[in-house]
């Protein structure tokens, strides 16, 4: 809703920078530690690549590989003003956040426009604009799988790749680094735009008319794929999931308004018509069963198993009001 001032030009920046950091240090059993409980609870229940790891001298510290320093910026700049019978404000924003979990970022980018002019003195137009672009790609290091899991564990093999199952022999405990391994997709589109035109009738003292359209579509692009190093690429032979979807919202409202006074009458006349559309539509695949990881998503069609999906959806309302107010003498009133 930001004007500018006709005959005065503004600029304007504010920017703001903030890091952050898990600052908690849970005391984990570290890898001899982790060996010396199990052993004293119950041998039986030691594997083999505990005690293998333990010789090698492995301690993973799982919840450390898990974070890092977080860190978002935020930046705005605008200009504003006016001239004769217009008035414009112009802006755009950056934010750019950086989580502690590893895998965790997002990034938005919003641009606004919002002009109002006079074509005549009895017309008025104007609209406020906004564009954004969303991204919320990357998958996220759970926290607590870090929490859980075994610092006998390998994160990694001899070739660097991520180990699906740190302990070969207990395949209820993943590696949680493996959710970096996925190929993630998150992103949106979207167009705000409320538009507005302002007629005072000439030739008819006290009429009013104004149109008001609003138009919000929003676009999402989504789509995952996990390879043979994840864990459930490694169980499906390379799993991908991929939507695209477009939601719409369009409104449309005419209001006519009649105000007079003669004397002691005051009439004060509203009429309404508007008209609302919601719209939304979707396509999903799913996929399993790739030759190779090479072309993640994109290489759906040579997948042995598809899992198309479509939906849609529409919605109308038309909507009427009138209202009728009288006074007299500012004393009695009948509303209608």
């Amino acid at each position: 809703t930001k004007e500018g001032v006709s005959g005065k030009t503004v600029f304007s920046y504010d920017g703001k920078y903030g890091v952050s950091q898990f600052i908690k240090k849970y005391d984990f059993l570290n890898g001899p530690e982790f060996y010396d409980f199990k052993m004293t609870r119950d041998p039986a229940y030691v594997y083999q690549t505990e005690t293998d790891n333990l010789a090698e001298g492995v301690s993973t510290d799982w919840f450390s590989l898990a974070l890092r320093r977080g860190q978002s910026q935020e930046h705005n700049v605008s200009v504003s003003g006016g001239f004769k019978d217009t008035k414009f404000y112009i802006g755009a924003g950056l934010t750019d956040i950086i989580g502690v979990a590893r895998g965790d970022n997002f990034k938005r980018i919003t641009t606004r426009i919002n002009i109002e002019t006079k074509l005549l003195d009895w017309i008025a137009v104007g609209t406020r604009t906004q564009l954004n672009y969303d991204d919320a790609s990357g998958n996220d290091v759970s926290w607590y799988s870090a929490m859980i899991a075994n610092p006998l564990g390998k994160p990694y093999d001899d070739n660097g790749n991520y180990l699906i199952y740190p302990i070969a022999e207990n395949i209820t405990i993943i590696n949680p680094l493996t959710n970096l391994a996925y190929d993630d997709l998150d992103k949106s589109y979207q167009i705000l735009s409320n538009n507005y035109l302002n007629v005072d009738v000439p030739f008819i003292k006290g009429l009013t008319y104004r149109l008001n359209s609003g138009v919000r579509t929003r676009f999402t692009d989504a789509a995952r794929y996990g390879g043979i190093n994840t864990y459930s690429g490694y169980r499906t032979q390379g799993e991908s999931r991929s939507s695209n979807s477009v939601s719409s919202n369009v409104v449309l409202e005419n209001i006519l308004n009649y105000n007079r006074t003669i004397g002691d009458h005051t009439i004060f006349l509203t009429g309404l018509y508007s008209y609302e559309t919601n719209t939304s539509k979707s396509n999903s695949l799913s996929a399993e069963q790739f030759p190779n990881d090479f072309l993640s998503w994109y290489g759906v069609s040579q997948a042995a198993i598809l899992f198309p999906s479509t939906s849609y959806r529409k919605s109308a309302l038309v909507s009427q009001m009138f209202r009728a107010n009288y006074s007299f003498a500012s004393r009695y009133l009948a509303t209608f």
